[in-house]
């Protein structure tokens, strides 16, 4: 696979690469963050959720105890399909550092750190131990730990 630098300098240009590129018509463009740079690509872009679907719908239901709005988490889980811009500029939009690396994620670390925030002290030991700890490969990780760890 060929790796092509975009030109910094074009920001706000709409086109951040070369005219050799940027004049194919029929190019998608497509950014990512290093926490799924690998995975596409070694295997190419699958409908793969960064955490188990499990986990995810938990979440939700923990956000709907708690009257929080987990719509967003929800409509991530249910999404089947990857999103592609005609603009190359635009795809930098998806991996803005506050985005965390996607939309999914996004919304996932939002709902997270809206729990902590606001309901930390009322989380029953079941919900404390699914979004505190999780056990991962033998080892004990922070739900949004696991989401970050795999951040290079």
């Amino acid at each position: 696979m060929q790796s092509i630098i975009f030109d910094p300098t074009l920001i706000g240009t709409g086109r951040i690469f070369p005219p050799a590129i940027e004049s194919l018509d029929w190019i998608g463009y497509h950014a990512t963050s290093s926490y799924y740079s690998f995975d596409i690509e070694s295997a190419g872009f699958l409908l793969k959720k960064p955490l188990p679907v499990d986990d995810l719908e938990r979440l939700v239901r923990i956000a709907v105890r708690y009257e929080e709005d987990g719509s967003d988490v929800n409509g991530f889980i249910q999404l089947r399909s990857i999103s592609f811009t005609p603009l190359s500029e635009l795809a930098l939009y998806f991996v803005r550092p506050d985005s965390f690396g996607g939309q999914g994620l996004l919304h996932i670390t939002r709902l997270i750190n809206t729990l902590y925030q606001k309901h930390a002290a009322q989380f029953t030991t079941d919900e404390a131990a699914h979004l505190t700890a999780e056990r991962v490969n033998g080892c004990e990780t922070h739900l949004f730990t696991r989401l970050t760890s795999k951040w290079v």
